[in-house]
């Protein structure tokens, strides 16, 4: 939302990843609150956060650097062992450096046994080490998404026939209007803008970001995976169905233990912000698993069907309403 800075008279506009919303609105089971509250809180306002550190007597460290600390106390072959892990992490390369479901589990477990064993033997806190188990978690999870994404789009494209484009080439931008200046939620919707910068950015981009940015209450940025073409019935009470091509999302979730079936509801959550982001109403969120062979399970995301529409109340006899 927007914030006003005590010691400035300018009002920042708070920027949302399409990929937090759903921790933000409280139904990501697995997201650090706050972290999330502590980074938006002090977004742009370096200043702020290192005056309220000073106050409180406290020391700012980045992820990473709160990482490093904690390595650097699990002992050698503990540190070594993570290092190599992070370094790993670091070389995001898709292709041939395809990460199989053994592999990343042996990752996870390896991280998981160095930090346990330096907590043992009491090198580290038991705080500590949850706090570098889960960062080390994110940062494998992330590496293999990314190594293995290209994998999941070709398997999607071979088994439904859907060319997929636009692969995180896109920076695409909701921009709310100011809150004072609407009635309701359809309100909202009307003034909603939309804002897409290619990924090479130019400087001309980044002011036009800028300034629709600011003029608006805050806004929501993200870049998506894929989208495509599907067919879809549009007059399905004909006695000859009529169909035509669709755009649609395609949405790549690497999975290391199972599929899920339904799919988590923070991953629909982050597909209904990138349907109002592209305007479409439907999406493929693909889930790939790569162990002895390469597997997929497709589920189809709609705008007006749960979970995303749901009856609230539990009354039948209400309208089916909008839940994101």
């Amino acid at each position: 939302m927007e914030r006003i800075d005590c010691n400035s008279t300018e009002t920042l506009v708070a920027r949302y990843a399409a990929s937090r919303i759903a921790a933000i609105i409280g139904l990501h089971a697995y997201a650090d609150i706050v972290q999330d509250f502590c980074e938006y809180l002090y977004q742009d306002r370096v200043e702020l956060m290192e005056r309220d550190a000073s106050e409180l007597k406290l020391e700012i460290l980045s992820r990473d650097e709160e990482l490093e600390q904690i390595v650097r106390l699990t002992g050698k072959k503990g540190k070594r062992t993570l290092e190599e892990i992070l370094s790993w992490t670091r070389e995001p390369l898709q292709g041939e450096n395809a990460v199989t479901l053994g592999n990343a589990r042996m990752l996870l477990e390896d991280s998981r046994n160095a930090l346990t064993h330096a907590r043992k033997r009491n090198k580290i806190s038991t705080e500590q080490c949850a706090q570098a188990e889960s960062i080390m978690r994110s940062r494998i999870r992330q590496s293999i998404g990314v190594r293995n994404e290209q994998l999941a789009i070709k398997a999607y494209e071979t088994n439904t026939g859907n060319q997929v484009r636009e692969m995180n080439d896109v920076y695409h931008y909701l921009i709310f209007p100011n809150v004072a200046n609407v009635m309701n939620a359809f309100d909202v919707e009307k003034h909603l803008r939309r804002l897409c910068i290619p990924k090479t950015l130019t400087s001309g981009n980044d002011r036009q970001r800028e300034q629709m940015e600011r003029s608006g209450y805050f806004s929501i940025c993200g870049m998506v995976d894929g989208v495509c073409d599907a067919l879809k019935i549009v007059n399905a009470t004909s006695e000859d169905e009529e169909w035509e091509l669709v755009r649609i999302l395609v949405e790549v979730k690497n999975r290391v233990h199972a599929f899920a079936d339904p799919p988590p509801l923070h991953d629909c959550i982050q597909m209904a912000i990138y349907f109002k982001m592209l305007d479409v109403q439907e999406g493929d969120l693909v889930q790939f698993m790569n162990e002895d062979e390469m597997v997929i399970h497709t589920t189809r995301v709609s705008w007006d069907l749960y979970p995303l529409k749901c009856r609230m109340y539990g009354d039948e006899s209400k309208e089916m309403t909008t839940f994101v």
